[in-house]
């Protein structure tokens, strides 16, 4: 997978190539390919689409850091506009991309950042993720080169079979390296992502993100104005030499 530290963003309008051109040797089995592929193709037929996710991180036995529990809601639009509000105790922040600048306002804090932004949502999540650390929650699930990744990353992709999560009935996948035992639940209703569970193995075991996808909408009505940012009378603007973006 493309990050480790899954957090979240879609894609739109760029052609998902249907099969696999990676040649490493693994375990991979065509069902589970094939269903990657169809949650692949579906995402990149959107033209936008909104969606809630909730996110539990339990980090390594040996760290001592405490569980993590955020909860996120997302809206995108065409290939260059996102909204994501997202919120976790004493921490409420919002991130605005318009197509050409990313703005990060901290409710809690009434604090802001403006930044100049590549023109399209994936060159976007690179550039913030590499360059300030900030990570967009489940963002794999929307590469155009998902199965690929997937494959490139993992020795093991397989049917898991049926689940049910919340009511949904769910395609089960699972993949597995050295260093990740991962799960993958699709929507077999709508072939959209539903859950995405990440056990890390190895030196990192104990350590997971589980992220679960609700209210899911397709191709909705949204308006320009959700995704450019109006800073309040009373916040302060921010600047990267004293603070993190993402913090």
């Amino acid at each position: 997978m493309k990050r480790q530290n899954i957090f979240l963003i879609p894609f739109f309008f760029i052609a998902f190539l249907v099969g696999c051109s990676n040649t490493k040797e693994g375990a991979y089995d065509a069902k589970a390919i094939a269903a990657m592929d169809k949650l692949s193709s579906t995402i990149g037929e959107l033209k936008s689409c909104s969606y809630s996710l909730s996110t539990d991180v339990t980090h390594s036995t040996t760290s001592g850091k405490p569980a993590e529990h955020r909860e996120s809601d997302v809206y995108m639009k065409g290939p260059n506009k996102l909204y994501v509000f997202t919120k976790e105790t004493g921490n409420r922040k919002g991130y605005y991309y318009n197509g050409s600048e990313i703005a990060l306002f901290r409710f809690d804090k009434k604090t802001y950042e403006v930044l100049p932004a590549p023109d399209n949502t994936i060159a976007m999540i690179t550039e913030a993720h590499d360059k300030y650390g900030v990570d967009f929650p489940a963002a794999d699930f929307f590469y155009p080169s998902l199965t690929d990744d997937m494959m490139e990353h993992f020795d093991t992709i397989v049917d898991a079979g049926t689940a049910k999560i919340d009511g949904v009935l769910c395609k089960e996948i699972n993949a597995i390296s050295a260093k990740m035992n991962v799960f993958v639940s699709i929507d077999a209703a709508t072939n959209l992502p539903k859950r995405l569970e990440i056990y890390y193995l190895g030196d990192e075991k104990g350590k997971s993100y589980v992220i679960t996808f609700s209210n899911f909408i397709s191709n909705p009505v949204l308006e320009d104005k959700i995704f450019n940012f109006a800073p309040p009378k009373e916040a302060s603007k921010t600047t990267l030499l004293t603070q993190k973006l993402d913090n």
